[in-house]
């Protein structure tokens, strides 16, 4: 369960976290995720920081830090406000040379749908990064909800759809060969997770909890409706089979992985399978610009 108690809503809203919460919010280069008992602020993909409902302190990621024998450390909230500037510093250097694009480009992809000036004309919004729990087969790396920005659609919360996202970047991460999880390998677990109906529900139902906490906390904004408030406390995602989109950033059209891939893909599964395109460049989700997957197919094919 990713969703909060409301006790801690309470500390991070008006008790003892306020301060830190409100400090990370003016910084988007930072996303916050609920984790059922804490709290994880992440700076370029990477754990930055964590807060724990039932303690004092905060846990400050020390492994990205030269020569540092303790990966966390335990740092008062005053202390961690002025640590933060520092602790993303180790981390810029850390990734300078061990980059992991792919985890850059998931945050990107939150912050633009979520809290940027452009979201709330973007038709999807994102609950959820790196998801992985216990109770469902295999990991997501984006967690989301279809909510059309245009018309009717928009007006309506009540059972919109959850979204599954894959990221892959670069050509290397498309086949599903050995260790490498590709495209198919993913579809597989998607498959185990919306088949299995009492996963799935509950996975749907905690994200509909994720999503309004998180828009009370002011971590997803977008959608004002004419009394200039956010309205997202009305959510209801349906317990309907989800869409699943794969993002590929900047795969090699020239390479032949994708094609090769997909034709290995034989099952036909019963739910939507997108390629999300953007709209020129950038990372806003709009459904319209999506692909589906039998379309990909054929146009690859056809090159």
């Amino acid at each position: 369960m990713r969703k909060i108690t409301n006790e801690f809503m309470k500390e991070l809203k008006e008790g003892k976290f306020k301060v830190l919460i409100e400090e990370i919010k003016k910084d988007n280069t930072l996303d916050t995720e609920l984790r059922g008992d804490k709290v994880i602020v992440y700076y370029r993909g990477g754990k930055l920081l964590t807060i724990y409902h039932d303690k004092e302190t905060i846990e400050v990621n020390n492994s990205y830090k030269t020569n540092c024998e303790d990966k966390t450390e335990i740092i008062g909230i005053e202390e961690c406000l002025n640590r933060i500037p520092l602790v993303k510093y180790d981390m810029d250097k850390y990734l300078s040379e061990k980059m992991n694009l792919e985890k850059e480009f998931q945050q990107l992809i939150v912050r633009e749908n979520n809290y940027s000036k452009i979201s709330d004309s973007t038709d999807y919004y994102i609950a959820d990064m790196e998801y992985n729990e216990k109770t469902s087969e295999g990991r997501f790396d984006l967690i989301g909800f279809k909510w059309e920005s245009k018309g009717s659609a928009r007006k309506n919360p009540k059972n919109v759809k959850l979204v599954l996202f894959e990221i892959k970047y670069g050509k290397d991460a498309i086949k599903s060969v050995g260790n490498n999880p590709g495209l198919k390998t993913h579809l597989e677990d998607f498959d185990k997770t919306i088949s299995d109906e009492k996963i799935f529900c509950g996975l749907a139902d905690d994200i509909s909890e994720v999503v309004k906490q998180k828009a009370e906390l002011g971590l997803i904004k977008g959608n004002k409706g004419i009394d200039g408030k956010y309205n997202f406390s009305g959510i209801t995602i349906s317990h309907e089979k989800p869409e699943v989109v794969f993002i590929l950033i900047n795969y090699d059209y020239e390479s032949t992985m994708l094609k090769e891939e997909l034709n290995n893909i034989t099952k036909n599964y019963d739910f939507p399978i997108y390629f999300a395109q953007s709209s020129y460049m950038g990372y806003g989700l709009y459904f319209d610009k999506f692909i589906k997957f039998d379309d990909m197919k054929a146009k690859l094919n056809n090159q």
